[in-house]
């Protein structure tokens, strides 16, 4: 029998590693224990799994219990990791610890009025201000796990009864968020995969007026499909295996690349027997949309990988129905599709590794899976340009003579943006921060500042050249005619 305690709400994580209990016909006490890694979840289930163990004999169980041996200590070290909801950031709805601001670590010289709101206002970081402080308030987390080849997405929910300014750091990125007295806002940062961090911390300094509510803080992966690389092992999927079918899975990092290794006995008898998820992503009518994975077979056999809707949806596939052949060497699949029905905000990922068409295989093989990856297809201007001939620059010289190319090249040079961002940025009143970086400018970037325009005045004077010699060719035809 297996035992297991899982996040139904955060794709069936487990909490606890899987325990095979090995059953007698003597009655025997069964004792766990495992520590709770993860944010709080109201929501955890307790499994005793009993299907497909190749007997079909009576279980009984009595005297069950989940018991808390320790209070969980926000002060202890220990490695972070992603949190089965996807989120970076530990108690970022600040419901966990001490006074509950487990995880956080608060900086208060002055002394102001910090506290967390009670659970009848849905529990907000609380900051007042009495307008004497020379400084202010500042909480933040260390060595979270965020790194480099990863966007990211940092969100917030503010509410505050002055004008104030709030500043984030993360891992040395600098953001400033301006907010107005009576306001409520949803304030949120796109962090790129190439961004180059300083450390793994992050810091949130409130205003200095008055009182500031904060709640939400979130850092997750800015992707429409969160953790394809399985770095973070299978958080953000669930797994499933029919009683039908016989399989296990592993995230393997020995002989792979934190691949996905699904080990099949038996694929049962209908392609979602065997099943791999991802839920809650959002399609929306119209757009295109990219679907691209990598996935091998240590036995050639077909495998189906679609986007489809929930049952509301009658599991309607958005994509084509992709049904590809594997073998033992790695291949990458593209999808290039439209959504073509409403948007669907729960749309999900499947990927069916059961019997597909005719074909039950009970031969043990093994799927590997990687690099899943769902991407918005945008046009691409350089077609508008090729559609509309009459946008080519040298149409508007030859239409307007009198225009100076110079002066509309030196124009375009000079509002070209830096490929390195200024330090410090404020939001606009659209409440779009736009993302810094505190290194130097490129040698790139300040070539586009300067504007080095001597092929243009080359072009030019070679023009005027050109110009001068056709003239005096000219009269001297002129003069040879007249004699």
């Amino acid at each position: 029998m297996g035992v297991d305690v899982k996040a139904p709400d955060y794709g069936y994580k487990s909490y606890m590693p899987h325990q095979d209990v090995q059953l007698t016909t003597k009655k025997q006490t069964y004792t766990y224990e495992f520590k709770m890694g993860d944010a709080s979840d109201a929501n955890g289930r307790l499994e005793f799994n009993m299907g497909a163990k190749g007997s079909t004999a009576d279980i009984c169980i009595s005297n069950v219990s989940v018991k808390r041996t320790k209070k969980a200590d926000p002060n202890e070290k220990e490695k972070k990791t992603v949190l089965a909801n996807g989120n970076y950031v530990y108690n970022g709805s600040f419901q966990e610890g001490d006074k509950h601001l487990g995880y956080w670590n608060i900086s208060n010289a002055e002394n102001a009025d910090v506290t967390v709101t009670p659970f009848s206002d849905g529990r907000r970081f609380k900051v007042t201000m009495s307008g004497n402080e020379k400084s202010a308030v500042v909480m933040s987390q260390e060595e979270l796990a965020f790194a480099t080849g990863t966007p990211y997405k940092f969100s917030f929910t503010a509410t505050s009864d002055a004008d104030n300014t709030i500043t984030a750091n993360i891992g040395g990125y600098v953001y400033t968020f301006d907010i107005k007295a009576g306001e409520t806002k949803d304030f949120a940062v796109e962090l790129p995969s190439d961004a180059q961090y300083v450390n793994h911390n992050i810091s949130i300094t409130l205003g200095m007026q008055k009182t500031t509510w904060l709640d939400n803080v979130s850092l997750v992966e800015n992707a429409l499909i969160k953790n394809g690389s399985f770095n973070d092992g299978t958080t953000g999927y669930t797994i499933y295996v029919d009683s039908s079918a016989k399989a296990s899975y592993v995230v393997d990092s020995l002989k792979d690349d934190n691949a996905l290794a699904v080990t099949i006995k038996d694929t049962g008898d209908a392609d979602w027997k065997v099943q791999i998820k991802q839920e809650n992503i959002k399609l929306e009518k119209g757009k295109t949309y990219k679907l691209k994975f990598k996935a091998k077979s240590s036995l050639n056999r077909k495998i189906r990988v679609v986007m489809q809707g929930q049952e509301n949806r009658d599991w309607h596939v958005y994509s084509n129905d992709n049904i590809v052949d594997l073998t033992k060497d790695y291949q990458t699949f593209e999808d290039t599709f439209t959504m073509n029905e409403d948007t669907d905000t729960a749309a999900f990922f499947s990927a069916c590794l059961g019997k597909i068409g005719d074909n039950q295989i009970t031969t043990q093989h093994e799927v590997h899976i990687d690099d899943i990856s769902l991407e918005e297809v945008k046009d691409d201007p350089k077609d508008d340009i090729k559609d509309n001939p009459k946008d080519d620059p040298k149409d508007d010289i030859k239409d307007n003579p009198k225009d100076d190319p110079k002066e509309d090249i030196n124009t375009d040079i000079k509002n070209e943006q830096p490929k390195v961002p200024a330090p410090v940025i404020k939001t606009s009143e659209s409440d779009k921060a736009k993302t810094t970086q505190a290194v130097k400018e490129s040698k790139t970037a300040k070539a586009a500042k300067t504007g080095d325009n001597s092929p243009i005045l080359a072009y030019v004077f070679g023009a005027m050249a050109g110009a001068l010699i056709l003239a005096v060719s000219f009269l001297k035809k002129r003069k040879k005619t007249n004699n």
